[in-house]
């Protein structure tokens, strides 16, 4: 997190913030931040993002579907009981397609306007308006 003063980023340590503990992980991920600076980190978001989103085309995306699907009938056939049945993976991937074709940056603002996050993963929500 930064605040941005005229043309100059100024990092703030997440320990800093009053009245929030801030989890070791968002810390670490505070630490890159401030290592490369607001706008490489923005930038290293990004072609993270990318990466996976260039791997999501219509072929690449039916040619997993076949094989997830394949391999939930294995699975079925060898009585192999998985967490996600094949049908659910299908629909995270396309799902995952779907959102494939927004620009990273409208996703980025869609999660933080509209996605509720858990720091600690025990179902404390929190929304950051």
């Amino acid at each position: 997190m930064s605040n941005v003063t005229g043309r100059h980023f100024q990092p703030i340590l997440l320990s800093q913030m009053e009245g929030k503990q801030v989890s070791d992980k968002t810390q670490e991920i505070s630490a890159i931040e401030n290592k490369y600076g607001v706008a490489l980190f923005r930038m290293g978001l990004t072609h993270l993002a990318d990466v996976g989103v260039r791997h999501l085309t219509d072929e690449n995306v039916d040619e997993n579907i076949k094989r997830i699907m394949a391999n939930g009938e294995a699975d079925k056939a060898n009585g192999v009981v998985t967490i996600m049945t094949a049908e659910f993976q299908c629909e995270i991937l396309r799902c995952a397609a779907e959102l494939a074709k927004f620009s990273i940056w409208e996703l980025f603002a869609y999660i933080k306007n509209h996605v509720a996050i858990s720091h600690e993963g025990g179902g404390d929500e929190q929304s950051y308006n």
